[in-house]
């Protein structure tokens, strides 16, 4: 049975610089639009009390991938007047032959990092500075 593995937000930051997340973004929505990506709409689930927040689950897959994965976020937009991170919550990986969780990611600094290389990756296709 594989062993799981955890990375903390400080080892998200560690492992996967923006820099290089810019060219794997570019890449994974090339996959998507090509239909090579397996990717359910992000389903939203609002909290009842809890003024704007909310969570959402949003799974993928690739058919020639090894694994596959479900991000579990909340979103707490009032958390920045607190220091803390509006979006938090876990990327968990599976194996694909048994299904068996191999890994839990930040998911707040995951967010962070994509949307960042998203942007970047978008403004240099369209010629922005």
């Amino acid at each position: 049975m594989p062993r799981v593995m955890i990375f903390d937000r400080r080892a998200v930051r560690a492992l996967l610089p923006t820099r290089n997340a810019i060219e794997l973004m570019r890449e994974v929505m090339s996959a998507v639009s090509a239909g090579r990506i397996d990717q359910q709409l992000r389903s939203v689930f609002p909290l009842s009390g809890a003024g704007d927040a909310c969570y959402s689950l949003m799974p993928a897959s690739a058919p020639d991938a090894s694994c596959f994965g479900v991000k579990v976020i909340s979103v707490f937009p009032q958390n920045f007047a607190s220091g803390r991170q509006s979006h938090q919550g876990a990327f968990v990986l599976f194996e694909r032959e048994h299904g068996t969780p191999i890994s839990f990611v930040d998911a707040g600094e995951l967010t962070a990092i994509r949307t960042a290389a998203a942007s970047a990756g978008s403004d240099r296709r369209s010629g922005a500075s």
